[in-house]
């Protein structure tokens, strides 16, 4: 948990949540919605919590010393620590998914 905690800490921008956001509230008319969905808000987390899975990947193999201004996470609590952390957020990103059924639905598109 602290490694997770270590890189969400860190801050950044959080732009693919945003764009799952915007996206939503675009299509949401057509969906016959008028408010978005904690559906909504989960795939946007879900979203943030691969693509910082990915980080603490990019900073093990090119061994960064650094993310966002702050210690990176394998810097922190050692490379086996660093890539338990990446694995237990990307089974708990596809766990989530699977429960929105999006994979079904992607599946079917």
């Amino acid at each position: 948990m602290s490694a997770a905690e270590q890189i969400f800490s860190a801050g950044g921008r959080r732009m693919r949540p945003a764009l799952v956001f915007l996206v939503s509230r675009a299509t949401a008319e057509i969906a016959g919605l008028m408010e978005l969905t904690k559906e909504h808000r989960r795939l946007a987390e879900i979203i943030e919590m691969i693509h910082t899975a990915s980080l603490i990947h990019d900073d093990v193999l090119d061994e960064s010393d650094m993310r966002r201004g702050k210690e990176a996470v394998h810097q922190l609590f050692g490379t086996r620590v660093a890539v338990l952390a990446r694995d237990f957020m990307f089974v708990q990103s596809s766990w989530h998914l699977a429960n929105l059924e999006v994979i079904k639905l992607i599946s079917q598109v």
